[in-house]
């Protein structure tokens, strides 16, 4: 099909370049016609000869300029071309950017959709569970309310109770009320002072409790800050870990670039070696074509000098022949009737000298329709130059046709290549992914597999071999790849220095052949004109035409290399894709990064939140404690009181009766029918551990001495427990050990007294035995209280370690420990609604005192005097009350001092809990980082059990190799000693054949084997080959689906560009015809009227010339019409061309020029309107001053 279409071609260029060499031959004969006419009427009308001169110049510049526009039209076309290419190279990258950022944004859509449901679902759980709590907060808020009612009324029933044994026992009382009046205002006194310290003590405590519940306060905003320190520490510690995977990824990168550039220099000093060879060779092939070229040049240059030794001798036979002419012409002025005869002649002669100087030639040519005139004969020389050059083309063009070959040639292989590297493409993707599922393990440097461990079958060893072998096999390929580029582009490189080499020899021999020319139109010029210069012209004509062909050639060279350009540009398209795929798989990287650094950041968040609520819990645990030990202190106080009361009545009714009874019979006092012990209160009065008290004042003294040791023994034994107490301690609680050394020593001070007070007074009852129960207890509860915030504080910690184990399981406590809080403030606020009744009840029964004094009569009063006065058998009683009076007042001081004890006690205890809430919050740092390091030493124990396992597997290898070593020695050794036998038995003759023959039965025996070996391993990696090819195949059907769709839509893309481009164009295109319609009108207008203005100038010069007279208007008129008639153009046309003038062609210039400069600005990218309205202002005002000076001439004629 292509050679068809050649001959075609070839076919239709002779028959044009025929057509065009005969319109070349009958326009010259009317030339030359034209010069014989001219020069006929030099001598009449000199002026024609210039006229028609100038008009061929201008014909010839019209001619080139127009070439040049052509030229400057396409090459603005071409750079309009390349400008639009980059424009879409560049959209369609901006349309892949927005592709993948819409991609993105889908994604990051999706996910936070995703985040939303969630976000709803926990919401949803969180509004239920609230639910839940709220409803089990309002049952235990109706329970606890129903309890409260309950408690009220059995509380107003016992006030009842009360109310009434109270008015009975004040009836009784009143009566013997006025003889302890005296002593008991001193004792009220005091216990008003008392009562006065226990107020201030009481309103210190709520003092406390409110610092207490603003250092609490305090402490929740401490923890507030804390937690967003937390926080921020946790976001920290997560940016600098994956700042950490990011630099430990990019030296990971760093290595493999470092891989890559070693490969690269080495594949580069191959190259290397491979050009320095190629140009060797290059060297050699041009040094050799160059010393040819300067043989051709020094025949050329001997040819030269033989051709003007012949013009020399050519000049030399013109000369003679111009001599032999001036002797004719000579002889026919004196001879003048032959001279016809003269003139055949002297044409015989020249004939006879072309034929010597040129020998006969068969190529004969008609030129024309006048054979007599037109019939030339062609040179045999210009017909082998033709022939020569034709030939010499013919091989430019199969150089031309050759390299255009190895073009295709490399496109085809480069068209190969390109799949190849979009099969790696895939490849090198599939891998990635391996690498990003196998990114957390442990990486270390593939070991070679050593050829011992190759012959077992199906082993990891033969895998590993295959998988480098294949790593191997890629790596070759992919040099092999860029080995046979280098090639094809050398190829090419050859195949263009060739062609070139040879244009370049053309160029030579057409040069030469100018100057051959040049020298043959020389001696055509000295001589009339030969017939050799028509078949110089053809040939001319076809070395042209083939030099068309040449320039046809080099477009579709230009073409295919705009192809290979195109090629290149989607090879780069491919790689920008790549990389922007490597930039997604990197973000995505980071998005899996980030969501598992903010799932890690809530877990903290809940633990934390956990860990506050637990601290929470136990500050709320602290202050119950705090304040049930003060309700404890006011139930005691109030007990004290009620116990004081109970003892007054109940001495009023037993001095009623008793009026008749001695000093020495004793009474047994039985316990009250209403005891504060069953009613929850703790039992203050002496009555309630049953004791019996003798009447008898021996009896006391007796008790006194055994009681004051016990106190002595009590009070040296106190230093020695807290002694103990201390040392058992933490030393943190140092300083809650220095306030209960003070409070010890003030209890010291107070045992003195009461002890001094009961030896001088001799009376009374003393109860230390109470005193060291109830300090023995109270010292039990709290070593208890100190065991069970140990057991607690351990407990947290175990509770701490599990929850930070298990994170959802805390959820859940989180919920229990908020509900938990909200009854814990319930209690809490009973608990201070219970404070304020008591506190109530206490000035009550103050009051009650105060009144029971203030209305005792003045009779009781009286008797009380009496009684004192006189010696009444009532007056041990008397003394008892004093020393129960006395008793009282001292419990009352104890139990004081014991309040200032807890108080000390308390604050210690609180400093304690203060170091001990220090010491976890440190336990709980240490704990995390121990967690840390289990983690770490986690995966070191994984790593160490992998290589355990890949050492194992290896032993276990080494071991099945050593046992089957050792049985083939066992065997072996069983053979040689049967040998031996036999041996012995055959003698020494038979040893030599024998250990040949085991020798090859022992090779023979492990060659079989090996060669087994090997055939089950071919089998096995021929099936694990066809797996391989099978999923290689299925993806590639895949990564071309999903090319395909990338396609798809970058084709689309850049449709609907294309069409908004021709859009923009065929609007562009518009405003620029307009705009040269309206340029072409307006230098249309100009012409026209120059062309006016030199029709009046011409009439008024012919006017003038008329007048002055001159050349006859027949003799023009005659000269004119032959000169059309040769011509063929009209009388009109041939006056235009005479009446030509300097002006109208510098007019013609100017407007030429200004054209071009509007096609120069309309060719613009970015087109100035500023400018092309100056530009057709400039022509407007040209046009309205030629139009001034036409209308001035009419005027005038």
């Amino acid at each position: 099909m292509m050679s068809s279409s050649e001959r075609q071609r070839e076919l239709l260029l002779q028959e044009e370049v025929r057509s065009l060499s005969q319109e070349l031959a009958q326009c010259q004969a009317d030339k030359e016609f034209v010069w014989s006419l001219w020069k006929r009427l030099q001598a009449a009308n000199p002026d024609l000869t210039q006229a028609v001169s100038l008009v061929v110049e201008r014909e010839k510049q019209k001619a080139e300029a127009k070439d040049r526009k052509v030229l400057e039209i396409l090459q603005a076309k071409d750079y309009k071309i390349q400008e639009l290419e980059k424009e879409v190279t560049s959209q369609r990258q901006e349309v892949s950017g927005l592709l993948q950022q819409h991609r993105v944004g889908e994604d990051e859509r999706h996910t936070m959709k995703k985040e939303l449901v969630e976000l709803q679902h926990t919401l949803s759980d969180a509004t239920r569970r609230l639910q839940e709590c709220d409803d089990g907060w309002r049952r235990r808020l109706e329970a606890q309310q129903e309890q409260s009612r309950k408690q009220e009324e059995t509380n107003n029933t016992r006030l009842k109770e009360c109310d009434d044994g109270w008015r009975r026992r004040l009836e009784e009382y009143q009566e013997q009320s006025g003889k302890q009046e005296e002593v008991n205002n001193a004792r009220l006194g005091e216990v008003q002072e008392q009562l006065v310290k226990v107020q201030a003590i009481n309103s210190s405590l709520s003092i406390q409790l409110s610092s207490v519940q603003q250092k609490l306060s305090e402490r929740e905003q401490q923890l507030q800050q804390l937690r967003r320190e937390l926080q921020d520490l946790q976001s920290l510690y997560v940016q600098s870990v994956a700042h950490a995977g990011e630099q430990a990824e990019l030296i990971q990168q760093l290595e493999g670039l470092n891989m890559d550039t070693q490969q690269i220099l080495q594949s580069q000093e191959k190259v290397h070696t491979t050009h320095t060879a190629s140009y060797h060779k290059l060297y050699s092939e041009l040094s050799v074509s160059y010393q040819a070229l300067r043989l051709s040049e020094e025949q050329l240059r001997q040819k030269d000098a033989c051709l003007t030794e012949q013009l020399c001798q050519k000049e030399q036979q013109v000369s003679e022949l111009q001599v032999q002419l001036q002797e004719l012409q000579q002889l026919v002025t004196s001879n003048p009737p032959a001279p016809k005869k003269i003139e055949q002649e002297c044409v015989e002669a020249a004939e006879s000298q072309v034929c010597v100087s040129h020998p006969p030639s068969s190529d004969i040519q008609s030129c024309g329709t006048h054979t007599q005139q037109c019939f030339r004969s062609v040179s045999p020389s210009s017909s082998r130059a033709a022939e020569k050059k034709i030939q010499q083309l013919e091989e430019l063009l199969a150089l031309k046709s050759a390299e255009n070959e190895e073009l295709r040639r490399v496109h085809a292989k480069r068209h190969d290549r390109l799949r190849l590297i979009q099969t790696n493409y895939r490849a090198v993707k599939e891998h990635l992914r391996e690498v990003e599922d196998t990114q957390g393990q442990p990486k270390g440097r593939t070991r070679r597999a050593e050829p011992w461990e190759l012959r077992q079958e199906n082993s990891d060893a033969v895998w590993n071999e295959l998988a480098f072998f294949k790593r191997e096999n890629k790596k070759l390929l992919a040099e092999k790849a860029q080995l046979e580029e280098e090639l094809d582009v050398a190829r090419v490189r050859v195949a263009m220095e060739r062609a070139t080499a040879q244009e370049l020899r053309l160029r030579l021999h057409e040069e030469h052949q100018e100057q051959q020319l040049n020298d043959d139109e020389d001696d055509r010029v000295s001589s009339t004109p030969l017939p050799p210069v028509h078949t110089l012209h053809h040939s001319v004509r076809k070395i042209e035409v083939l030099e068309r062909k040449m320039v046809c050639l080099e477009r579709e060279m230009l073409k295919l290399r705009e192809d290979k350009q195109a090629l290149e540009d989607a090879n780069s398209f491919l790689r920008s894709e790549r990389t922007e795929l490597q930039a997604a798989l990197q973000q995505a990287r980071v998005c899996e990064e980030a969501t598992q650094a903010w799932v890690s950041a809530e877990r903290d968040k809940l633990l934390g939140e956990a860990r506050a609520l637990q601290a929470q819990l136990q500050k709320s645990r602290r202050a119950e404690t705090v304040s049930r030990a003060a309700l404890l202190r006011i139930r005691q106080e109030a007990g004290v009181l009620r116990a004081e009361r109970d003892f007054h009545r109940n001495k009023t009714r037993r001095g009623r009766g008793r009026g008749t009874h001695t000093i020495t019979h004793t009474i047994s006092v039985q316990p009250r029918t209403r005891s504060p012990a069953k009613d929850e209160w703790e039992d203050m009065s002496p009555d309630s551990d049953s004791e019996d008290f003798s009447d008898s004042l021996q009896s006391q003294r007796a008790a006194a001495s055994p009681r004051a040791a016990a106190q002595s023994e009590a009070c040296t034994a106190l230093p020695h427990r807290h002694t103990l107490r201390d040392n058992s301690t933490d030393p943190r609680s140092r300083s809650t050990g220095v306030c209960e050394d003070a409070a010890v020593k003030k209890r010291r001070m107070m045992m003195n007294r009461r002890s001094v007070c009961v030896v001088m007074k001799g009376a009374g009852v003393c109860e230390d035995a109470v005193v060291r129960k109830r300090r023995v207890m109270k010292r039990r509860r709290v070593c208890a209280v100190f065991t069970q915030r140990l057991a607690c504080l351990q407990q947290q910690v175990a509770a701490l370690q599990a929850a930070s184990r298990a994170a959802h399981e805390e959820r859940l406590k989180y919920q229990h420990t908020h509900s938990e809080l909200q009854s814990l403030t319930h209690t809490l606020q009973k608990q201070t609604c219970e404070l304020a009744m008591l506190q109530q009840q206490k000035a009550v029964l103050e009051a009650e005192l105060e009144r029971w004094r203030k209305s005792r009569p003045p009779e009781v009063q009286q008797q009380a005097s009496v009684t004192v006065s006189a010696p009444n058998p009532d007056l041990p009683n008397i003394k008892t009350l004093e020393t129960e009076i006395k008793q009282l007042n001292n419990r009352l001081k104890s139990s004081s001092a014991e309040v200032s004890r807890q108080t000390a006690l308390i604050k210690g205890l609180r400093t304690e809990l203060h170091d001990k809430d220090q010491r976890l919050k440190e336990l709980q740092d240490k704990v995390c980082h121990c967690e840390r390091d289990v983690v770490m030493k986690r995966q070191l124990v994984e790593d160490l059990r992998s290589r355990l396992k890949i050492l194992q597997d290896s032993e276990q290898s080494h071991r099945s190799h050593i046992d089957e070593l050792e049985r083939k020695v066992k065997s072996q050794c069983e053979e040689a000693s049967n040998r031996k036998s036999f041996i012995e038995s055959l003698k020494r003759r038979l040893s030599v054949a024998t250990d040949t023959k085991q020798q090859c039965e022992s090779s023979n025996s492990t060659l079989q084997d090996l060669l087994r070996t090997k055939e089950q391993k071919l089998t096995a990696l021929q099936a694990r080959l066809a797996e391989c090819e099978r999923s290689k195949v299925k993806l590639e059907q895949t990564a071309t689906s999903q090319m395909q769709l990338l396609t798809n839509q970058s084709t689309d893309a850049i449709r609907t560009l294309q069409n908004k481009l021709t859009l923009a164009q065929t609007q562009h295109q518009h405003l620029r015809s307009v705009t040269l319609a309206l340029a072409v009108e307006v230098d249309r207008e100009v012409r026209e009227t120059r062309a006016e203005l030199r029709k009046r100038r011409r009439e008024r010069k012919k006017k003038e010339g008329s007048g002055r007279g001159g050349v006859s208007k027949s003799s023009m008129v005659k000269a004119q019409s032959i000169a059309a008639s040769i011509l063929n153009v009209s009388a009109n046309d041939l006056a235009s061309i005479l009446d030509t003038d300097q002006e109208e062609e510098g007019d013609e210039e100017a407007d030429g020029v200004w054209m071009d400069h509007i096609q120069q600005l309309l060719e613009q990218q970015c087109v100035s309107a500023g400018e092309l309205l100056d530009v057709l202002l400039v022509k407007m005002k040209e046009n309205r001053a030629l139009m001034e000076e036409l209308v001035t001439l009419r005027e005038r004629h």
